[in-house]
């Protein structure tokens, strides 16, 4: 018909013939209007395949293969004019895409639990006598992995560098076991002195309270577990003040002992039917001036040093009464003869 029209001069009856085999031709046209549904919903779906593990989780090619795939669809899509074939065409290949995607579910056995040892952790001396540094990196890297854990797509990638990074702060904390001897002496120490030290029996009621309190708190925290080494410096610094301040005094001394040093006590036995009793004597060998001038403590227990015939002893009264009743009896008796 446009060959036709080209023309010039043409006959009515050519031109009649050409436009019925125009309007037959256009009877016989058979297509259908382009259904883009499929490739709407494919397209649509995309959202949820990139939040899918097996697209997350999936190998970089076969992610990029489906983003072209996807991108490709859409553009079709904003064309005005689309045939059927484009649109199965396009269609097949987000398809085949989608079927490509090989990653995995995501494994988060081990993040889990690496973030449930963290008690474990921290009841550990490698972390609570450990630098500030350290433990705050391992307590940052611990949060993450939760926060991670509590987000509902996660990749393998991101579990996997959280773990890493939790491990690595862990192996980073630089705490040593607590050195406990100085204070277990020093509460061994504190126990007797509570006992027999005049400093702590004599002692005003503040500061032996002060003491107390002091002692038990170190007993205390030896009888835990959980023991940080910052702890026990401060727990043996408190008793050991407290002791320090203890401010009772022993008891004023008799005057009857020696103000002498160098003194040791020896028995004495004055008569056999004497208890023995003890008195300080200088320690090596003293000239008898110096003798003269040392004072003898005699025990409380036993009395004080009797005075030269002040006290006779009762059995040396009856043997001098015996004997003189025998010379008596003698000198009698020899006179008779």
């Amino acid at each position: 018909a446009q060959l036709l029209l080209s023309k010039e001069n043409l006959p009515q009856a050519e031109v009649n013939q050409a436009l019925a085999d125009v309007q037959a031709a256009r009877r016989a046209l058979n297509g259908q209007v382009t259904d883009l549904s499929p490739l709407n919903a494919a397209v649509a779906a995309s959202a949820s395949v990139q939040s899918s593990s097996a697209y997350y989780n999936g190998s970089e090619s076969s992610r990029q293969a489906y983003d072209v795939a996807v991108a490709a669809a859409q553009a079709l899509l904003s064309q005005a004019t689309v045939s059927q074939a484009q649109v199965s065409q396009v269609l097949a290949a987000v398809e085949s895409a989608k079927s490509a995607l090989d990653g995995q579910a995501t494994d988060l056995s081990q993040l889990t639990a690496a973030v449930a040892a963290q008690v474990s952790v921290q009841s550990s001396p490698v972390y609570y006598n450990g630098s500030e540094s350290s433990r705050q990196a391992y307590d940052a890297a611990v949060a993450a992995a939760q926060a991670l854990l509590s987000q509902a797509t996660v990749s393998q990638a991101q579990v996997s560098q959280a773990l890493a990074a939790v491990e690595s702060a862990k192996s980073a904390l630089d705490g040593q076991v607590t050195e406990r001897s100085a204070l277990e002496s020093a509460v061994q120490t504190a126990s007797l002195l509570r006992q027999t030290d005049a400093r702590y029996l004599n002692a005003s009621k503040a500061v032996k309270q002060a003491y107390d309190q002091a002692f038990a708190q170190a007993q205390a925290s030896l009888a835990g577990e959980l023991l940080s080494q910052a702890r026990a410096d401060q727990l043996l610094a408190t008793l050991l003040a407290a002791q320090e301040a203890l401010d009772g005094r022993s008891s004023v001394k008799p005057k009857e002992e020696t103000l002498l040093s160098g003194k040791e006590e020896e028995e004495v036995v004055l008569s056999p039917m004497d208890p023995p009793r003890r008195r300080l004597v200088s320690k090596g060998g003293a000239s008898p001036n110096q003798a003269s001038k040392q004072a003898v403590f005699w025990s409380s227990s036993v009395g004080a040093l009797p005075k030269t015939a002040s006290r006779s002893n009762p059995m040396v009264l009856w043997l001098g009464f015996v004997s003189g009743l025998l010379s008596v009896f003698v000198f009698f008796q020899k006179r008779r003869n």
